[in-house]
């Protein structure tokens, strides 16, 4: 009796319902970066209105609202309570920005617009993504897949780096900060109370984090964007600094001291941007290969990359020579400690879907990918249990 009960009361559970734009994103850390998070005063007319782990900004007027970044699909809800629990409400928001167009700072764009009716604005590369519903193909993230894909967009008003948002006495100002992502967009606005005007900045993410096969070093003019953007946000005027994710820029540790204001804050951003990026550069500056190839799938080559691989003797490098425009990529194998010259150094071809053999060495490995635009290669598999003519 009491089974039968169960089953009644599973099949008749009312089921949770959600508008299509709210549907959630489940990447791994999303439940912990949507937790509600109490809503308060940051200074002035702007309110911190995010969730716990993604930041949304309020900054009101007698005009109306602009509303600064989305979060995730599922937060776009939380994010219209925490508006009304202070007194506002998400139908006078008139104008939606964004730092970048993935999916956790736009995800909730698309409901938060449904909700309000306002306008959106972005960069043109961010509009472009927003459009299409997932992040763009020379995105550091690209190669993440499905878990890039958000709600699409397609009532966009494009900016341009410098523009004024202007709405009743507020006037916010576009600073683009590409690196993170193509379209990363900073914004900065004075905010005054009781007849202190300081600026505030919402600052884009400027973390150096990529898909798996993806090297910054590998795409030179990228990188110098992403350099100067950090070297951009060093230099603001800023006396608060609100970071896409609050913890980078220690937002609540600062309102728990009761104030907010930090005139070095936008430097120690941008310096522990710097610190990040500089150590991933020199990760890829020289790619350890794990001794067992079923810890790792792909290694993308950028030219005279060198691999260091483990082995029994000791440890042998393989280096990407050239990439050639009929689409195969030569590679030398060599072990420093065996002395030898250059001219003894065993050098392969291979073109795509061609095994690489590295003849003495013992290594063995697949060319995926050959591309003689970026002289880059992207290989898998340096290992001799894979290479049959090598057991």
């Amino acid at each position: 009796m009491i089974t039968t009960l169960f089953l009644l009361a599973t099949a008749t559970a009312p089921q949770i319902q959600f508008h299509a734009d709210e549907a959630p994103n489940n990447c791994s850390n999303c439940v912990s970066w949507n937790t509600e998070h109490a809503p308060f005063k940051i200074h002035g007319n702007s309110y911190y209105v995010g969730v716990d782990g993604l930041s949304s900004v309020l900054i009101t007027s007698s005009k109306g609202h602009i509303l600064i970044d989305g979060g995730l699909p599922q937060s776009a809800e939380l994010i219209a309570r925490n508006i009304k629990q202070l007194g506002f409400s998400i139908k006078d928001v008139k104008w939606l920005l964004n730092s970048h167009a993935h999916f956790d700072h736009v995800g909730g764009l698309a409901a938060l617009q449904r909700m309000s009716g306002a306008k959106l604005i972005a960069s043109s590369d961010s509009a472009q993504a927003m459009k299409t519903g997932s992040a763009l193909a020379n995105d550091p993230q690209a190669g993440h897949g499905d878990v890039m894909n958000f709600p699409a967009i397609s009532n966009i008003n494009i900016i341009v780096d410098g523009e004024r948002i202007k709405l009743g006495e507020n006037v916010v100002t576009a600073i683009f900060t590409p690196g993170h992502s193509p379209g990363g967009t900073s914004w900065s606005w004075p905010s005054c109370e009781a007849g202190k005007c300081i600026n505030i900045v919402f600052a884009d993410s400027l973390n150096s984090v990529s898909d798996d096969v993806y090297k910054y070093s590998a795409h030179p003019d990228y990188l110098a964007s992403f350099q100067k953007s950090i070297e951009t946000v060093r230099n603001l005027k800023c006396d608060i600094i609100i970071g896409a994710h609050p913890g980078f820029s220690d937002l609540f540790k600062k309102a728990e001291t009761g104030t907010l204001i930090d005139a070095e804050g936008c430097k120690k951003y941008a310096d522990d941007a710097e610190a990040r990026l500089n150590k991933r550069l020199a990760e890829e500056a020289t790619i350890k290969m794990p001794k067992d190839s079923a810890d790792w799938s792909k290694i993308n080559l950028s030219y005279q990359d060198v691999l260091i691989l483990a082995d029994m003797k000791g440890s042998t490098y393989a280096e990407l020579i050239r990439a050639n425009p009929e689409g195969s990529c030569e590679f030398k194998f060599y072990q420093p400690s065996s002395g030898a010259a250059e001219d003894g150094y065993f050098r392969t071809t291979a073109k795509n879907d061609e095994q690489i053999d590295g003849g003495a060495s013992d290594y063995f490995g697949y060319l995926l990918k050959c591309d003689f635009a970026s002289q880059t290669a992207l290989v898998r598999e340096f290992d001799l249990s894979k290479n049959p003519a090598k057991k």
